[in-house]
């Protein structure tokens, strides 16, 4: 047990390490969502002003739980990415060889995957509230929605991780994309 503890923390420090440090690879994740809210929130505002449409928090919120967890689930997506890359430059293959419980890796990976959903979502919503959007939950929803943000994180991360783990390429990403994003549609 120890041993799988330390391989996770192993695990998650290096993903984090090379997802705060490269451009490359954070970049993507927030601009995503980032877009998505620019473009639906702030294109679409108007919809607002359609007879019938009675959110009382407004469009902006509307439109803000679905790239909210779209980012979560994206974060997944590109967890499984780094799970491929790792493959493909022979290092996934080391850990299988120094590990004697692999169970460590996954869940290295999905921990590396909930925390940078968790900065990007923080991201999303401050930029959400920056928009102009009203925030009419209580705590308690705001939990509940950050806790099914997780939830879906580790579902789309353990959906990329499997894929991943079969294919070992990155040219496995559409299979591990198409799904999550109709899953979300």
């Amino acid at each position: 047990m120890r041993n799988t503890l330390h391989v996770a923390r192993a695990i998650a420090w290096r993903n984090l390490h090379s997802s705060f440090t490269n451009p490359a690879i954070i970049l993507p994740s927030l601009a995503f969502p980032l877009v998505f809210l620019i473009a639906f929130a702030g294109g679409l505002s108007a919809v607002a002003k359609v007879p019938g449409f009675d959110y009382p928090a407004g469009y902006t919120a509307f439109q803000y739980v679905f790239v909210f967890l779209q980012s979560a689930a994206f974060g997944g997506f590109f967890m499984g990415l780094g799970i491929a890359a790792d493959f493909e430059t022979g290092f996934a293959r080391r850990l299988f060889l120094a590990t004697p419980h692999r169970s460590g890796l996954l869940i290295g990976y999905a921990i590396g995957g909930v925390v940078r959903f968790l900065v990007t979502a923080t991201i999303v919503t401050v930029a959400a509230l920056l928009a102009g959007m009203d925030l009419l939950g209580d705590p308690v929803q705001i939990i509940g929605l950050f806790t099914l943000g997780i939830l879906l994180n580790l579902a789309a991360t353990m959906w990329a991780a499997g894929v991943s783990y079969r294919a070992k390429t990155l040219q496995a990403g559409p299979i591990m994309q198409v799904p999550i994003f109709v899953t979300l549609f």
